[in-house]
């Protein structure tokens, strides 16, 4: 085969269950590599990384409940990196509850948006981006659900920042003379605002589920200019 891949990932959790909820942590490992044929012979690329994690989902109170998870990871190829959520429901009635939710986000890019091969070249040229940095985001998201008898509804407002986001460029590209597609990165950051709308009706055995999303996306080019886009 010409582009060859491989992925590796290990963990391990301890859990803590008493009164309020659930607390637990741990660890975990990731090993990815890559093998590309190319005319100038073998391309073998890696990255690894190691992460410490720890998760709580708490009821404090009767009518309040909370989820909270901070994760802290080494990155062969960002270095270090933490990131952190935190989220609370409130049930106001029997039947109605409100939650929000923040969380921060870290995703690096990966060996293939880094080192893919070309699609058009006989030669096998790499056309990727080796100079790609990590996106970083930011999300908030608040909303409310309803339960009556069988039924549950409910509507959920988000918005998500992503920095540094790393994007598939539909753009011919000319490689040493051939056309093709790359991943690029956009300059700044993109911001997308949406809602999510979900119904399900639960018939003993059946269970009935329809949802809808609309998402309002506002991202930037590789050279930071704006596109709208839903």
């Amino acid at each position: 085969d010409d582009y060859l891949g491989d992925r590796r990932h290990g963990d391990a959790r301890f859990i803590l269950d008493y009164d309020l909820g659930v607390v637990s942590f741990g660890g975990a490992y990731t090993d990815e590599r890559l093998k590309l044929q190319t005319s100038e012979g073998y391309l073998s690329e890696g990255i690894d990384s190691w992460g410490l994690y720890a998760e709580s989902i708490l009821k404090p109170f009767d009518k309040v409940s909370t989820h909270t998870g901070l994760r802290w990871e080494n990155h062969a190829y960002e270095d270090n990196f933490l990131t952190f959520a935190f989220g609370s429901r409130l049930e106001l009635t029997d039947w109605l509850s409100v939650q929000g939710n923040v969380e921060t986000g870290y995703r690096a890019p990966s060996l293939y948006e880094l080192y893919r091969p070309s699609l058009n070249s006989p030669d096998n040229i790499v056309v990727g981006a080796s100079g790609l940095s990590a996106e970083k985001s930011r999300s908030f998201d608040m909303g409310f659900e309803v339960m009556i008898d069988d039924v549950t509804m409910g509507l959920q407002l988000f918005k998500r920042d992503i920095k540094n986001k790393i994007f598939f460029d539909d753009d011919l590209y000319v490689a040493s003379g051939y056309q093709d597609t790359r991943y690029v990165q956009s300059q700044g950051t993109s911001t997308a605002y949406g809602l999510e709308w979900f119904t399900t009706w639960a018939l003993d055995p059946l269970h009935i589920h329809a949802d809808y999303t609309y998402t309002l996306s506002r991202n930037n080019d590789v050279n930071g200019k704006q596109k709208i886009a839903n």
